[in-house]
């Protein structure tokens, strides 16, 4: 869901943030904010290997939640903006 075009993320751009957390006796769920570039093929028609990879900026919201009986995460998209 956060990627828009082409679901091949730059790992090197990867930067996430917390955005709140909350715990219950049972649980933790986290709110994440991650800003990270999508990779968009481009064409070298023109001998400018600059122009055969793009990066489009981006951004989601991922919740994550952590059960503290089990020790199992489960992740969910809450927001993505390109």
């Amino acid at each position: 869901d956060c990627c828009n075009h082409s679901a091949v993320i730059d790992q090197s751009t990867i930067e996430p943030i917390i955005l709140s957390s909350h715990e219950t006796k049972d649980s933790v769920e986290i709110k994440t904010g991650v800003f990270f570039c999508e990779v968009l093929s481009g064409c070298a028609c023109s001998d400018d290997p600059s122009q055969a990879k793009i990066l489009e900026n981006s951004y989601c919201e991922l919740t994550i939640s952590l059960d503290k009986n089990t020790k199992e995460a489960s992740y969910s998209s809450a927001f993505s903006s390109a």
